[in-house]
């Protein structure tokens, strides 16, 4: 039932941004207080990543070469379960359970993990640039743009990884390489790349990555260790409120700037001699549409380029999808919180807080895509036996 229940982020995420539309006051209690309010519900949402990984496995992650079937995997595989933004809907709890049929990991090497992490901060970067050039946005649309690009990977692709009959294992351990290598290469990728829209303070957004993202999850991985008993009591609820926490920091930030957009809406309702097709055109062709298309672009680069990247290094099927799928889908949470955090403008906050509604869409759909269509169907027999 919790399962089920944390499964529905999409449609809270999706639910919130309607009420945010017509009642914005609804989050002011939440929006007053941050971005302080906002560094610490990332910071719970990490903690609950934490609290299903215990250090060894973290030391485990980069010792064994390849990793081996051990405990770890069975602690990475609860991770993928429990951190907030996973299962999508139609994927239950049970269904990633260690007890399962997870990939094995025998067959992860350094070279599929080095390439995936490679892509994830070379791929999204370059092409939220490009994108935010091609389409003209507004500097604080830009550098929101870029800033999610920068991101690390996000939990959620490793249940889509696992609805795509996908290489699993692969995608949890580049999700925590990539959100660890967030603390140096976020802020770095950032200050190069949106550094000549606004001043960015690299130093300020490490330290920030660093208390919001690693320091929760070394906590909850030591209070793991330390109490497991406790843990164990604590751990069925976590993905339900962390899934409603993460619902609640991007719908607070889009709250923020819905009476700009109100705005634009106003002003095409009012030209009555225009058609309804004019009228929707005219909002979309605003900052709200630019917002949408340029977070729908680069998620799609994400996905296809990281998918034809591992093709052409000759992985195989499961990998080329858990790379794929890891490249494409951001931790947009910490690029709401960042955004928050260091800059002036709400409208940097924008196209990550929008990101967390159509990323989690696309690659759900992606996922189901593949798993039910797409593919060579005797190798990932292959690779699931």
């Amino acid at each position: 039932m919790l399962a089920t229940a944390a499964s529905l982020y999409p449609l809270y995420v999706t639910v919130g941004g309607i009420v945010a539309c017509f009642e914005p006051s609804a989050f002011a209690w939440f929006v007053q207080r941050g971005p302080s309010s906002y560094s610490f519900s990332l910071g719970f949402i990490m903690l609950a990543m934490g609290l299903t990984l215990e250090f060894k496995d973290l030391l485990n992650l980069f010792i064994q070469r390849p990793l081996s079937v051990s405990s770890s995997s069975s602690h990475l595989c609860q991770w993928a379960l429990v951190h907030p933004c996973t299962l999508p809907v139609g994927l239950h709890a049970e269904d990633l359970s260690p007890s399962g049929a997870p990939p094995d990991m025998q067959h992860i090497v350094y070279t599929s993990i080095l390439l995936g992490c490679i892509a994830q901060y070379s791929i999204m970067p370059t092409f939220a640039m490009v994108i935010s050039r091609t389409l003209g946005l507004s500097p604080s649309l830009s550098v929101g743009l870029i800033l999610l690009g920068c991101c690390p990977g996000g939990a959620a692709s490793n249940a889509v990884t696992f609805i795509a009959r996908g290489d699993v294992p692969l995608s949890t351990v580049l999700t925590v390489c990539t959100t660890f290598g967030a603390v140096i290469l976020t802020p770095v990728l950032t200050k190069i790349l949106a550094g000549t829209y606004v001043p960015v303070d690299a130093i300020g957004l490490s330290l920030s990555t660093l208390q919001v993202v690693v320091t929760p999850v070394l906590l909850g991985s030591y209070i793991q260790s330390s109490f497991p008993s406790v843990v164990r009591i604590i751990t069925p609820f976590a993905p339900l409120f962390a899934v409603l926490t993460s619902s609640l920091l991007a719908c607070s930030v889009f709250s923020e700037n819905v009476v700009r957009f109100k705005s634009s809406m106003v002003d095409a309702s009012l030209a009555s001699d225009t058609s309804l097709v004019t009228r929707l055109q005219s909002i979309l062709s605003g900052d709200l549409g630019a917002v949408i298309l340029s977070v729908l672009l680069l998620h799609c680069a994400g996905f296809f380029v990281g998918y034809i990247l591992a093709a052409i290094c000759r992985f195989r099927e499961p990998e080329r999808r858990a790379i794929s799928i890891e490249v494409g889908m951001q931790n947009s949470s910490l690029g709401v919180v960042l955004a928050a955090s260091h800059f002036t403008s709400p409208m940097v906050a924008l196209p990550p807080a929008m990101s967390a509604v159509i990323m989690n869409i696309m690659g759900s759909s992606l996922g189901f895509f593949w798993r039910h269509m797409g593919g060579s169907k005797q190798e990932l027999d292959d690779h699931q036996d």
